[in-house]
């Protein structure tokens, strides 16, 4: 009996190991930001309006529908988990965000994916050729650490935003749970037809906590699942490209990883270099990794006084992955408040970044690059 127990122990490392390891079907490279600096200095919030009689709203994500207008999503009830959170999302256009509508609720997953759901959570939006993809964790037993992850898509239309279910996704080879999504997508351009295609960066978090990368192309079919790493406490990682052929990632850092902030570099063949500290800590806060000509920054956290999430800044990569504080983004003073959980979209030498303000409601900062350099 010992002797199957090791061979079925041996067999099931052995396939994951490989089920991690799916070669690529397609050669790609990323899609760095080159944009030039804005000559404009622009520097403006916007709280954006929560649902009426929403008590919480947290973890937003944002997109662009078109050239014109831009769409942002997040979870929303009397409290995170509750069975009232639903996922809305608001238009932004002519500078002004739209009342909050509902786009995806607990009841409709459990229609559209045949399996019971008790919460939803952490929605990511991503807009290629036309089509809005959405993502979302939902959770059928139990807390995060049992979920999945559902795939829907819209035509990208600001007049008709509605959301088709499309799959669960299959991410892992065993009971396919706890995965989970939060941060942005990478784009990429594949190589053979020039078709665009992303990277998802998502989390597993069931016993371990470890990161995954997921490619898609075109249409969102599944390519390759790749992990950066074995290390312990390692979640909601964060994917940049530094130039085509060479990418960045940063990783929220559970208490098994002694909130120290690891970063981590790899090729577009995600092939993974080792990992390296930073001088700055992370407490187990999300954080938004982004480049701009070939410079990256960090979108992280500071504490004020016992507030772990009290502080919202910008900081430059430097060298010998040091860390420069540039802008302090914004901070609270609320008990037990934070503004936390950033999230990123540029175009056109803008930084449109969203984040939860005290778990109460989203706010909008518009952000030129040009304001960016600006900084000492």
């Amino acid at each position: 009996m010992k002797y199957f127990s090791f061979f079925f122990i041996t067999l099931c490392i052995l396939s994951g190991i490989a089920y991690y390891q799916i070669p690529p079907d397609r050669q790609f490279d990323f899609i760095a930001k080159t944009a030039d600096f804005t000559t404009q200095r622009i520097y403006k919030k916007q709280d954006i309006p929560p649902p009426p009689n929403v008590k919480s709203a947290h973890s937003s994500t944002i997109a662009p529908i078109d050239s014109e207008y831009l769409i942002s999503a997040y979870f929303a009830g009397s409290r995170e988990g509750a069975k009232d959170v639903a996922i809305y999302a608001n238009i932004f256009h002519n500078n002004q965000w739209s009342e909050a509508f509902e786009i995806l609720n607990p009841k409709q997953l459990m229609q559209d994916a045949k399996e019971y759901i008790s919460k939803i959570g952490n929605p990511v939006l991503y807009h290629l050729d036309n089509t809005l993809h959405l993502f979302v964790v939902g959770v059928s037993i139990g807390g995060w650490a049992t979920s999945k992850i559902y795939h829907y898509t819209s035509v990208a239309n600001p007049q008709n935003i509605y959301f088709r279910f499309q799959k669960a996704l299959h991410l892992s080879p065993f009971a396919n749970l706890s995965n989970l999504v939060r941060t942005p997508p990478l784009g990429i351009t594949f190589n053979d037809f020039q078709d665009k295609g992303f990277i998802l960066p998502i989390y597993h978090e069931l016993a371990n906590k470890y990161a995954l990368m997921v490619t898609f192309d075109t249409t969102g079919k599944k390519l390759q699942i790749s992990k950066p790493n074995n290390a312990f406490g390692l979640l909601q990682p964060s994917i940049t490209a530094l130039d085509s052929t060479h990418c960045l990632i940063a990783f929220r850092a559970h208490k098994k990883a002694r909130s120290i902030l690891y970063t981590q570099k790899c090729d577009n063949n995600l092939k993974y270099q080792p990992l390296q500290s930073a001088n700055i800590p992370n407490e187990d806060n999300s954080l938004n990794l982004f480049a701009i000509n070939n410079t990256a920054y960090l979108l992280h956290n500071t504490r004020i006084d016992n507030l772990p999430r009290g502080e919202l800044v910008i900081s430059k990569l430097n060298y010998d992955n040091q860390f420069t504080k540039l802008l302090n983004i914004d901070e609270t003073n609320t008990p037990n408040g934070e503004v936390s959980y950033p999230y990123i979209f540029i175009s056109n030498g803008i930084l449109h970044i969203t984040y939860t303000v005290d778990r109460k409601f989203i706010r909008h900062l518009m952000l030129s690059t040009h304001y960016l350099e600006e900084q000492p």
